[in-house]
């Protein structure tokens, strides 16, 4: 199993842009607004990868996806990873989920 696997953020969130035009997302009510920067909130999927137990994770993303399962499908692709094992699976390597999924 992969030591960062998907979170997936189901609501409310605030996109936060700042005066250069960066912008991030986080859940509503986690946001850290500081002067000139501006924030909107939306609802619908974030996701981002995070390891249990630690405190590393990446930084949160927007998705399109309309359900859970829809929105980690988006996620392993926009991170390039396989959406069975959350590990890097090769086209010419790829895991046995991923092998069985293609056959089917």
């Amino acid at each position: 199993m992969a030591f960062m696997t998907p979170e997936i953020y189901e609501g409310r969130y605030a996109i936060v842009e700042n005066r250069y035009g960066e912008r991030t997302f986080t859940p509503a009510g986690y946001e850290c607004v500081e002067e000139g920067e501006t924030v909107e909130y939306v609802t619908g999927y974030l996701g981002r990868l995070s390891a249990a137990g630690y405190l590393d994770c990446t930084e949160w993303t927007p998705l399109t996806a309309t359900d859970d399962d829809a929105a980690v499908r988006e996620l392993c692709d926009e991170e390039d990873i396989c959406h069975h094992c959350y590990e890097q699976c090769f086209l010419d390597d790829p895991c046995a989920d991923a092998q069985q999924e293609e056959e089917n």
